[in-house]
């Protein structure tokens, strides 16, 4: 064992911290975003990962974690969801509250996304073959924006 002192400022990383980055990562937080509310570099971050791997490991956990609520709420509003609701009216000066449903339906952005996402070779804007546009040469050859300019250099040295 090396008898020479520990060179550079001692780590701030300690069970408080851990913790406080794991919670960071739950909430969404990208690792620059936790760098800057924790008060270190994003390049601390990366080192305390490889230095402790159940911190690296929690952190894909809990940035797992995130991601999914975000794919069950994206999923809710491609979808449409319900949910109980309180309602607060005034009648005749007195404040009476009632418990109703309320109704979101589907969302077709966030649909679109879904589908386009998860199912790309189907839904994607443009398939496979289908080139970007159409153009009409004199009203008898049909080109795609594709192919135009190889039919253009065709076209010129024929001419040439």
């Amino acid at each position: 064992m090396s008898t020479e002192p520990k060179v550079g400022r001692p780590s701030l990383f300690n069970d408080a911290i851990r913790e406080k980055i794991i919670a960071l990562a739950e909430q969404g937080k990208t690792n620059e975003q936790i760098a800057e509310i924790i008060g270190v570099h994003v390049r601390t971050i990366e080192n305390w990962q490889g230095k402790h791997k159940d911190l690296m490991w929690a952190l894909r956990e809990a940035k797992l974690s995130a991601d999914e609520l975000v794919e069950a709420s994206l999923f809710s509003r491609a979808v449409g969801y319900t949910h109980p609701e309180e309602k607060s009216f005034c009648y005749e000066g007195v404040v009476v509250t009632h418990n109703t449903q309320k109704h979101h339906p589907p969302d077709i952005q966030a649909a679109m996304f879904w589908l386009k996402n998860r199912q790309p070779d189907k839904w994607r804007e443009k398939q496979p073959g289908e080139d970007d546009k159409k153009v009409t040469l004199d009203g008898s050859i049909t080109v795609t924006s594709t192919d135009l300019a190889d039919r253009i250099s065709q076209f010129k040295s024929e001419n040439e």
